[in-house]
């Protein structure tokens, strides 16, 4: 045998994560769908911001905020949480490569 094959086999880091592709993907549809909703929401409260100004009632904007901010929060909070799931994928992948 010669000397290539009398050398000891190289160990796996144990601390190194491995990629995660299934988190990077699920972390885009968290994106896209927070986007949606979100601009979604947002969209249909601004186009309703002129009617309730023109109403005389002041509960028209806390209605406003109810039906079109709660969702908005919800989009707001499915991007945040993807970019942090994208972000969690893509640094296993670093780590794996030593980077």
């Amino acid at each position: 045998m010669n000397e290539d094959q009398l050398q000891e086999p190289r160990r796996v880091d144990q601390g190194a994560r491995p990629a995660n592709p299934v988190m990077i993907f699920f972390g885009w549809v968290f994106v896209l769908t927070g986007v949606l909703i979100a601009g979604l929401a947002g969209l249909c409260t601004l186009a309703m911001a002129p009617s309730m100004s023109l109403s005389t009632q002041s509960g028209g904007w806390v209605v406003m905020m109810i039906f079109g901010g709660t969702p908005f929060a919800m989009g707001a909070g499915l991007v945040i949480g993807g970019v942090a799931m994208i972000k969690a994928g893509r640094a296993r992948a670093s780590d794996e490569m030593g980077e």
